[in-house]
């Protein structure tokens, strides 16, 4: 083989440095392609991180929330008495009207009646707490609104009778629900208040009872979501509000179940609505045990050991005259969860006489 000339040589060498370098930046060019591959990747991968440990960060916080929310703890020493109280706000129908000759002059009411009665309802279970804090310490207060504030439009004849629309009622019973909390917050000197609410079957926005959405539609739904609102800053009181049939409530060791009770049903049988309640008890603890039940709904006022049915503040109307039901004065309940006794005092707070 002959031998290469000069000439060629470095024509050779050239072409061979040339592919070299066009190797090289290839290579570098590949090289860069995946750091930068990687470093998407890996800005991926962290971004990824930072948001499910923002999301479990913010799962915590929340499940923190809502167990702080549920659970009144104890705050004093085992050998001081300890206990809360429960007023209940139930079966209100503040925009409906009852007159006096329709009820054989049993009863009477209007919205500026209900307004009485509430701020009746904060003047005297204050007083009744007051009471008890001679031998026991009161420090924290549920009120646990049942439902039915408003009776709304599910009858054609609410529509013919009530003093108010639904809407008008929503922001009348939001005014004269703040002035209620806000004399308890001023005067009762409590640590906290916790508000439990439960949606009724009046405040409906459909003329058909749901189960998916019962409580997005409902204008109790507003009520409470502007009262959340209002108070958001106020850390003496808290609100708790699901869309479940029962919201549970820890009181120290003993679980309070709320509802509104519409789902218990009886054809007036002797017993009353004791019967089916006593029935229906087992059913609900199979999914959550509880100490005690507490609902409305039945406009009667029913204290027992498993359950404690609140009165209503509308009191006796049409439709119960027209049934033939036992004339019953209004009321509500009031009740004591004493921490090592459990329930203790347990009574109505009767309104001052409407006719």
């Amino acid at each position: 083989m002959s031998q290469l000339t000069k000439k060629e040589q470095a024509l050779l060498d050239k072409h061979r440095i040339q592919i070299e370098q066009e190797a090289k930046i290839k290579k570098e060019a590949t090289y860069k392609n995946k750091i930068r591959e990687l470093n998407s990747s890996v800005k991926k991968l962290t971004e990824g991180t930072e948001l499910r440990d923002a999301i479990i960060d913010r799962l915590i916080q929340i499940k923190e929330a809502k167990k702080s929310d549920y659970i009144i703890k104890s705050t004093k020493s085992n050998k001081e008495s300890e206990t809360t109280a429960v007023i209940n706000i139930a079966d209100a129908h503040c925009d409906e009207v009852v007159r006096l000759k329709a009820v054989n002059y049993k009863n009477k009411y209007d919205f500026g009646i209900f307004e009485a009665c509430i701020y009746e309802l904060a003047r005297v279970g204050l007083k009744l707490i007051n009471i008890e804090r001679s031998d026991t310490t009161i420090d924290n207060l549920v009120i646990a609104i049942l439902g039915d504030l408003i009776s709304g439009y599910i009858h054609e004849e609410l529509e013919e009778t009530n003093s108010m629309t639904p809407p008008q009622a929503v922001v009348k019973i939001f005014n004269t629900l703040v002035s209620f909390f806000d004399y308890l917050l001023a005067k009762g000197n409590f640590v906290k208040i916790t508000v439990v609410e439960e949606v009724g079957n009046h405040a409906r926005t459909t003329k058909k009872k749901r189960y998916k959405t019962k409580t997005e539609n409902s204008y109790e739904y507003i009520i409470y979501s502007l009262l959340a609102e209002h108070y958001k800053d106020n850390g003496r009181i808290t609100f708790i509000f699901e869309p479940s049939e029962i919201t549970y409530l820890d009181i120290y060791k003993y679980t309070i179940g709320f509802l509104h009770g519409d789902n218990v049903h009886y054809q007036s049988g002797v017993g009353g609505v004791t019967i089916p309640l006593l029935r229906a008890i087992p059913r609900w603890n199979t999914n959550r045990q509880a100490y005690l039940y507490n609902l409305a709904h039945h406009h009667t006022y029913i204290p027992h050991g498993k359950f404690i049915m609140s009165g209503c503040i509308i009191g006796y109307n049409e439709f119960a005259a027209s049934h033939g039901f036992e004339y019953e004065p209004p009321s509500q309940a009031f009740y004591l969860i004493n921490r090592d006794l459990g329930l203790t005092v347990n009574r109505p707070i009767y309104f001052e006489k409407r006719v």
